[in-house]
């Protein structure tokens, strides 16, 4: 590793945080860490800094410690990963019967997901019940399936008689020496637990809600801290938890690159195990491994930005291009911790860009975002989007198909017929919740930071009870996949004042927009560097 690597990523994260990345990282290579710090303020009211001994959610990456409980569980004797699920519990409907623990850890079971709060009162018995009952799609497909893993960890409270996570404390967290993962077990303190924030909207800590019941068990929500994680990748280094062979089944992808709770890669720097993890209250985790190298990146983020709810993914991807030698570009240094917006009152203002596209900015306290709502100002934004305007076309024709019950013209453009299966499946037991359709409508084209090579089409559908995003990923000109977020909203950057002029960076696409507001015309923006201008239209809120 080049001793000037910790320095350039130092200078990384401290000058993303004003442009909204709050978190904790580290990262290690040959058993040393060359960089362990928090970032930005883990409860802003209260003003809790990160650090590396904060406590964050690391959702889905909790999966990878019930697929290692399995195993676990297989070493001892006591069931193997070909068994059938009706091993294990009564009343299995006949076309469940068949499904193997192999088929639930690769997410190839046929289970379809539920889509209910991850804070909903759902016992074991209603969760069995929910998954028992519910429609079921042809197995070896691969479609992600929080049911599926919360499935596994009933079945290791059957075969191990302890409580999940009793059982997954006693074999794995304290073999390893972690002592802060887990729901309840460790003695959580409540002010180094972070509180999420979605477009600077505080929705607490996890601990504050009915937590945990089992909509979460053993597929997301553990807390964790980076140093703890890091104790994990160590072990696994080793084998005085999981022999070689466990390993070799927990490391061996079977479809769409899905091992056991780990996603395994052929990369350019060589095989990468990783595996991500978001709730949509907030929070965000990634923790990536490169097996060749022996470098480790772990990325712990409070925080979601407009733009996608990955970003602790997005910010490992780009500390893995600084580890490896690759440019990126860096935001310019900002002066001060707060913005004094001089020119802009606190509020929500619409402007109009001179291409006739438009755009909000919304100030308050030591915050400020821009909102773009069309493609042009998200081009203006982001950069330009090449050959959208066919996908975008169809995006929109397919969305009210679907809307109508028609899903004839998402098969047609589908870029894989089993994914087409699943994702319909999904599609409409998700819609089958969701009452009273109201309207849908674009929000903008771009190149995703969620699934990397792909355009990703975000369209908004409005319900009575509230807004939700459908995401398609096209690749090839085809629907590589497609899914719904309800964390993800008009494209939303952060701006921060830096003396006379205002700049706008995004994380996710490293683009550096600065303009002025003109003293001699009542809020007018001009664009440094650019032709465009904008006029204010209106003051939202008034």
């Amino acid at each position: 590793m080049l001793p000037f690597i910790e320095e350039k990523i130092s200078d990384y994260l401290t000058q993303i945080t004003p442009f909204g990345f709050t978190g904790t990282v580290l990262i290690a290579s040959e058993e040393k860490i060359i960089h362990s710090a928090g970032y930005g303020l883990a409860n802003r009211r209260n003003k809790i800094q990160n650090t590396t001994c904060t406590y964050h959610d690391i959702g889905s990456l909790t999966k990878q410690f019930t697929a290692a409980g399995i195993l676990k569980l297989e070493m001892e004797g006591k069931l193997t990963t070909e068994d059938t699920i009706n091993l294990y519990f009564e009343g299995v409907p006949d076309e469940k019967k068949s499904i193997t623990l192999h088929q639930l850890l690769t997410h190839t079971s046929g289970i379809h997901d539920s889509s209910s709060d991850d804070y909903e009162m759902v016992t074991k018995e209603m969760a069995l019940d929910r998954i028992f009952s519910s429609d079921s799609y042809e197995s070896n497909q691969f479609s992600y399936s929080n049911d599926g893993y919360s499935l596994l960890a009933a079945i290791i409270e059957r075969v191990s008689g302890q409580s999940y996570e009793d059982f997954i404390y006693r074999n794995l967290f304290l073999p390893a020496n972690m002592q802060d993962t887990g729901y309840s077990l460790p003695s959580f303190e409540a002010d180094r637990i972070a509180n999420g924030y979605v477009n600077n909207e505080d929705c607490g800590k996890p601990t504050e809600k009915n937590y945990p019941y089992w909509n979460l068990m053993g597929n997301g929500g553990m807390l964790s801290t980076s140093e703890d994680l890091y104790k994990w990748h160590r072990a696994l280094r080793g084998e005085s938890i999981l022999s070689k062979v466990a390993k070799r089944k927990l490391f061996t992808p079977f479809l769409k690159d899905y091992a056991y709770g780990w996603r395994v890669l052929n990369t350019a720097q060589g095989t990468v195990h990783e595996h991500g993890g978001a709730s949509s209250y907030g929070t965000c985790a990634h923790f990536r491994r490169y097996v060749e190298k022996d470098v480790v990146v772990i990325v712990l983020c409070n925080q979601f930005s407009g733009i996608s709810n990955q970003m602790a993914k997005v910010v490992s991807d780009k500390l893995s291009k600084i580890l490896f030698g690759q440019d990126i570009v860096i935001p310019p240094k900002v002066i001060g911790e707060k913005n004094e917006h001089a020119s802009i009152k606190a509020g929500s203002f619409l402007y109009r860009l001179n291409t006739g596209g438009y755009f909000t900015i919304n100030s308050k306290d030591d915050s400020m975002t821009l909102e773009t709502y069309d493609q042009d100002a998200i081009q203006l934004f982001l950069g330009s989007v090449e050959e959208t305007d066919v996908i975008t076309k169809l995006s929109l024709e397919i969305t009210k198909d679907m809307m109508n019950g028609d899903y004839l013209s998402l098969e047609t453009n589908m870029e894989d017929q089993q994914v087409f299966q699943g994702r319909r499946s999904f599609i409409e037991n998700y819609l089958s919740k969701k009452t009273n359709f109201k309207s849908f409508k674009l929000m903008g084209s771009m190149p995703s930071t969620i699934i990397p090579e792909t355009i990703e089409v975000r369209i908004l559908l409005s319900f009575e009870e509230e807004d939700i995003s459908l995401l398609f990923f096209w690749k090839n000109n085809q629907i590589h996949y497609l899914g719904f977020s309800s964390g993800i909203g008009p494209i939303s950057i952060e701006c921060r004042q830096n003396k006379d002029t205002y700049i706008c960076y995004s994380i996710e696409y490293e683009s550096v927009v600065t303009f002025t507001i003109s003293k001699d015309e009542l809020n007018k923006i001009n664009f440094i560097s650019s032709a465009l201008s904008a006029k204010w239209v209106k003051n939202i809120n008034e």
